[in-house]
């Protein structure tokens, strides 16, 4: 919003010179609140602004699904890499008391590294793709929630890949490296809408003040 203010023609408010008898400048006028002085940035008690329930919400989901990327990822290496542990549960656990290492498809470390570089690859090259789809496209909350969708597809299809029994037939391994690459572009769908939906919920980017009532 532009707002005009009068001014001495010689010099301004901030002790600038002026050529004319009116300041065009730029402001956001807000009834609820006023620009503070120094005097009340120093002194007055700051108040953080509120936030809507969904916010929240958006935040625990966020927290959930960097859990799980940060969680798998640190546990494709030595699932793909090592062997299944002689005597252990079937999952690729190791037996308990052993020294043995986890592992279920013994595919080696190149295949193991290839795989873990190639899923944090796209799960933070993908943003951009899907960021731009949510803007253009579908809106962002929207894409947030297919994200999700898909995100719990690929984990339901992760858990039922390391069955005891695809593990021991070597079956474990198309749906697994399907589930991974299906994580990765359930994180790619919502890492940035998610971020530039959080940060539309902050109406306020400046300070301001706001006069309240007195109490007896």
């Amino acid at each position: 919003m532009t707002a005009t203010k009068e001014i001495d023609p010689s010099v301004d408010e901030k002790g600038t010179f002026s050529s004319g008898d009116v300041q065009v400048f730029d402001a956001i006028i807000d009834e609820g609140g006023e620009t503070p002085t120094d005097e009340e940035k120093a002194t007055l008690r700051r108040v953080p602004g509120s936030l809507p329930v969904v916010a929240y919400f958006l935040c625990a989901v966020e927290f959930a699904e960097r859990a799980s990327y940060y969680g798998i990822s640190t546990l494709i290496s030595n699932f793909i890499n090592r062997p299944m542990p002689v005597g252990g549960n079937g999952y690729g656990a190791p037996r308990r008391g052993t020294q043995q290492t986890a592992g279920a498809l013994g595919l080696g470390t190149v295949k193991a590294n290839a795989v873990n570089q190639s899923f944090s690859m796209l799960a933070y090259g993908l943003p951009l793709v899907f960021g731009y789809i949510a803007d253009a496209h579908t809106g962002r909350f929207k894409l947030i929630c297919w994200g999700i969708l898909v995100f719990g597809i690929a984990h339901v299809l992760m858990v039922g890949s390391t069955a005891p029994s695809l593990l021991a037939s070597g079956g474990a391994k198309i749906p697994f490296f399907i589930s991974v690459y299906i994580l990765s572009i359930g994180t790619g769908m919502k890492l940035l809408p998610y971020i530039c939906t959080i940060i539309d919920f902050f109406v306020y980017s400046y300070v301001q003040t706001k006069h309240c009532a007195a109490t007896s």
